[in-house]
């Protein structure tokens, strides 16, 4: 997490003032959580799978995900919501490093440091019989 909010300011620091208020904004709540998560994990117990797997190392390749989510929604969201197309948020990673193989279990991780913060995460793809784009729909918690 502290990766992420030292990209978060390295992110910032060449943009606008309200994209930088806007950035700030986000890495004021991500301290308070990581803060707060932290706090709640005591090392004098077992922790729990969920501990566990929540305060698991995640890849750059995660966090260039994070970072290319977060562009979408600081310029889609209307701070309450925002659905995303899964193709658009890996069209972007591709462009970003189209050398590498993209590995779609990413986006599970993905998601889940997005849980870790401030939105409720859905995910919705489509069945055999239905004709639609998968999506991640981001909603205030």
């Amino acid at each position: 997490m502290n990766d992420l909010i030292k990209k978060l300011e390295a992110y910032s620091a060449d943009k606008n003032p309200e994209t930088k208020a806007k950035l700030q904004d986000i890495k004021d709540q991500l301290t308070a959580i990581f803060d707060e998560e932290v706090a709640s994990i005591s090392t004098s117990k077992a922790l729990s799978p969920n501990e566990l797997k929540n305060t698991q190392n995640v890849s750059e390749e995660v966090w260039a995900l994070v970072e290319i989510t977060n562009n979408i929604l600081l310029n889609t969201s209307n701070g309450n919501y925002c659905t995303i197309k899964q193709k658009v948020i890996t069209a972007a990673r591709r462009k970003q490093h189209p050398w590498k193989k993209f590995e779609y279990t990413r986006l599970d991780t993905m998601e889940r440091v997005f849980r870790l913060t401030w939105w409720k995460v859905t995910y919705d793809k489509p069945c055999y019989d239905e004709n639609f784009d998968a999506y991640f729909k981001f909603s205030a918690k």
